[in-house]
């Protein structure tokens, strides 16, 4: 083998076995210049391998092969026009782990990992604690169902990212394996393809209809969408590159199209012919890091790259996240190091990887012992690993961002990080009560900027009454955000009293709630009481915290689009204060999306048509509210 098939051979490995050596878009880079260079490289014919010693091995009913990809639309408008007859369906290219479910008479038998497409690792008793999946289905003959395990995103960010863990599929992928299934009860199957005896009988003559009988059935479907066009593709792919990606409760990589007719010769090739995978494109470039900034928000201290400035989608960037010091650790960063840098999201600049590092250089610290603030004052720092923590409560960022996270809570608008810097900094203002106690005309004469200031201040005046979650969230315990505190408010704990008074064993009891979460409010609310008592003279909590409406209550709605009459952060809050609940995406249990123009191709659209989810504009939902 060439150095290049031994580099791609080894990432290969790694990336199935859970511990990743390269992003996504070396691996792809490596890839497409093999393909170039050498075009009937043995690799092509096979695909990666997952497989451990600790399970027994098992063969698959189906082929569970790769398939062929693409990233721009040329190319895949030419794999179209060559390979779709008629329509085809569309489908979220998950980024888990594959799993082949292999029922026998209607009864799940073994749960196969995909190994090297043939045999794989059965981890049934692993998968039996997962969620997704019907145990007994009402075929009564051999079928296989293909899935991908995911750790979706709000457990991965609750419970395993504090830990230091990189990302959801590695953790999957250590989860789905672990001795005993401990923390499979975390993960969940989404499916979206399968193949049974007397297929066309049994299924149907399509690839639609296998997404029909796993929702009939009751598994967890990977979204699917049907499509006449090469054009309803690109619409998909555009509309979840811009914005819909990054509100979806997992991580996909890019669109798998299938055209929509069932042809089991295809089905059995390594990479079918008529199936192909059309990625998401990550703008990444190389730079050097030159050195590390160590940012401070509250009590966490967070690393910060700074970068010889390079440009990535039209901005330039000169700073990009490290994460932790953990990250920083498994980096093994140097001074002058050349570095991938990527825009997560599309926002946020993230060093993905090393790609060069000299050893001549020094080491970049991964940690700090003693923070140094504005005044010269030093500040004990412990490092956690996973964060590094100023532990000292009388640190001022820890004061200065609970004001920020009070104003942001209330959503008051004028109020920009300078002049609550300023205020801070100046002593005009030292905790959230001061903000209603300032002598605002002896700061005006302070600042230049009076009129901002006094409509600033006019906003958070009109704001007499909040709910009792936005009030306790507003002031900033550690891991104890505002949904946490509406869950216990809606399990009774509905006064700040009761919150105050409530035994954390029986919050912890609360479904979503915790130990830990429970003693970390009750630590919270006992350091904030003389400030909530302070700030209650001039802030009331609303008395019923759910204003129970017959039109919202137990509804749920999705929004897309822009909205004229409000924030979409804002109306999902009003539903949820009404007594319903606000979703990401378009599914078969949504009961409203809202999109002003309701007549749109847009996927969410065809989605909510398909499932028979009603499409609103703005005004008839504001009616609904009672706006």
């Amino acid at each position: 083998m060439t150095n290049l098939e031994i580099k791609i051979a080894e990432a290969q490995d790694a990336y199935y076995n859970g511990s990743p050596i390269m992003t996504d878009e070396e691996f792809d880079a490596l890839w497409d210049k093999l393909q170039k260079e050498q075009p009937n490289s043995s690799l092509f014919a096979g695909i990666g391998e997952d497989s451990s010693v600790n399970f027994s091995k098992e063969k698959h009913i189906m082929n569970m092969g790769s398939l062929e990809k693409v990233n721009n639309e040329k190319d895949f408008k030419d794999w179209w026009n060559k390979r779709v007859k008629n329509n085809a369906i569309v489908q979220y290219k998950m980024d888990g782990i594959s799993i082949e479910l292999q029922y026998n008479k209607g009864t799940l038998q073994k749960a196969v990992t995909r190994g090297n497409g043939k045999v794989g690792d059965n981890i049934t008793e692993n998968v039996l604690r997962m969620k997704g999946f019907p145990k007994e289905i009402s075929l009564k003959c051999n079928i296989a169902v293909r899935g991908e395990i995911i750790l979706e995103k709000d457990i991965f960010n609750k419970k395993y990212l504090p830990q230091g863990y990189a990302n959801p599929r590695n953790m999957a992928s250590g989860l789905a394996k672990q001795k005993e299934g401990k923390g499979c009860e975390d993960l969940k199957i989404y499916f979206y393809d399968l193949l049974s005896d007397n297929h066309e009988k049994n299924i149907g003559i399509k690839e639609s209809d296998k997404i029909s009988f796993l929702e009939r059935e009751g598994f967890t479907e990977v979204p699917t969408f049907s499509v006449e066009y090469p054009e309803g593709v690109f619409e998909i792919r555009n509309e979840l590159k811009n914005t819909s990606r990054e509100e979806l409760n997992y991580d996909i990589d890019g669109l798998v199209i299938k055209d929509d007719i069932y042809n089991p010769d295809d089905l059995q090739r390594k990479r079918p012919q008529h199936q192909i995978a059309f990625k998401f494109d990550t703008v990444s470039s190389a730079t050097k890091i030159k050195d590390v900034y160590w940012s401070v928000s509250g009590r966490i201290i967070t690393p910060v790259a700074l970068l010889e400035p390079i440009e990535l989608e039209g901005a330039v960037v000169r700073r990009a996240s490290l994460a932790n010091p953990n990250r920083m650790r498994e980096l093994h960063l140097r001074y002058n190091d050349v570095v991938l840098v990527s825009r997560r999201g599309q926002i946020i600049p993230y060093v993905e990887s090393v790609i060069s590092s000299d050893s001549s250089n020094n080491r970049i610290p991964c940690f700090l012992k003693v923070y140094t603030d504005k005044k010269g004052v030093e500040w004990p720092v412990k490092d956690e690993g996973t964060r590094l923590v100023i532990e000292d409560k009388s640190f001022p960022e820890i004061r200065l961002h609970r004001i920020k996270k009070w104003i942001n809570k209330l959503g008051v608008k004028g109020f920009g990080d300078a002049l609550l810097n300023k205020l801070f900094e100046e002593n005009w203002v030292k905790d959230i009560s001061d903000l209603y106690m300032l002598d605002l005309q002896a700061y005006l004469k302070s600042t230049n900027l009076k009129k901002a200031t006094i409509k600033a201040f006019d906003n958070l005046y009109s704001i007499k009454e909040v709910p009792l979650a936005t009030f306790v969230a507003g002031f900033d315990i550690e891991d104890v955000g505002e949904k946490i505190v509406a869950l216990a408010v809606k399990n009774g704990y509905n006064a700040l009293k009761s919150l105050q008074e409530a035994p954390s064993a029986k919050l912890a009891e609360i479904d979503g709630f915790g130990e830990y979460r429970a003693q970390k409010l009750k630590d919270g609310l006992e350091e904030v009481r003389s400030e909530m008592f302070k700030t209650l003279n001039f802030v009331k909590i609303k008395n019923k915290e759910t204003k129970m409406d017959t039109n919202i209550s137990g509804k749920s709605f999705c929004f897309t689009g822009a909205l004229e009459s409000m924030k979409r952060a804002e109306a999902q809050k009003l539903v949820e204060e009404m007594g319903g609940s606000s979703k990401s995406s378009v599914s078969k249990d949504l009961d409203f999306l809202v999109n002003n123009d309701v007549e749109s191709n847009s996927s969410k659209n065809k989605k909510a048509k398909v499932y028979g989810v009603a499409i609103i504009d703005e005004q008839q939902f504001l009616k609904m509210v009672g706006k």
